[in-house]
This record gives C-alpha cells, structure tokens and sequence, in this order.
C-alpha cells in the first residue's frame, strides 16, 4: 500500500486545525466561567447596597437610573415574591426512615476551570 504525501498533509494540517479549536473552546470555556464567577462576587455585594438604596425609600419599588446629564437610561425594579419551601432538614429530623426511603441516587459533573492568567489578576 503507498501513503499518498497529500493526504498526510491535509490530516496534519487538519489534526492540527482540530487542537487549536480545542484549545480556543477549553480557553473560552474557563474564562467565561472564571468571570461569571467573579461576576456574581460582584453582583452580591452591589446588589446588597442596591438593597440599602430601596430600604431608604420603603415605598419605592423602581430605582431610576440616571446618566450625568441626569437622563434616565434604566431602572432597578424591586420585585417582591412570598413562596413557600418544603424545609428538607426538619422533614429529615422528625421522620427520618421516611425521607430515607425517598432517597434517589443521582450524579452530577462540574467543569471546573483553573487560569494562570485569571489566578494572577485575582492576587
């Protein structure tokens, strides 16, 4: 059997076209992901001062927000919910065998994504 010369080419170019989009998806995966993780750091203690913002204003349920021409380009919106949990932990103290019998095993998979580059902004 002969090895044609072209189509060895075309596989390395192509095997290599494949670890470059493999490493651009790994790449963009845990950085989306780092950032999203930072963003939620973020968004938690702006959202309890957004809080602190509507708390001086109890009967305000819109914050508006303003540019330095003191346009409204947006809002804040507080929205109130009332909703009920089944509180799992008392259900498990006071019938225990009961809420071992309804027990499912069940598996997860988490991607959890590690940067140099990210890691040494963070210090």
């Amino acid at each position: 059997m002969t090895v044609n010369i072209t189509n060895v080419k075309n596989f390395s170019v192509y095997k290599e076209l494949e670890l470059e989009k493999a490493e651009k998806i790994k790449y963009a995966y845990a950085s989306i992901k780092m950032t999203r993780k930072q963003s939620n750091k973020i968004i938690e203690l702006l959202q309890q001062e957004v809080s602190l913002l509507f708390d001086k204003k109890p009967k305000t349920n819109v914050l508006f927000i303003k540019d330095k021409n003191k346009n409204v380009v947006g809002s804040i919106q507080k929205i109130a919910r009332k909703s009920k949990r089944f509180d799992t932990t008392a259900f498990k103290e006071k019938f225990p065998k009961l809420y071992n019998e309804f027990l499912v095993d069940s598996e997860s998979c988490e991607f959890k994504p590690l940067l140099d580059e990210v890691l040494n902004e963070q210090q």
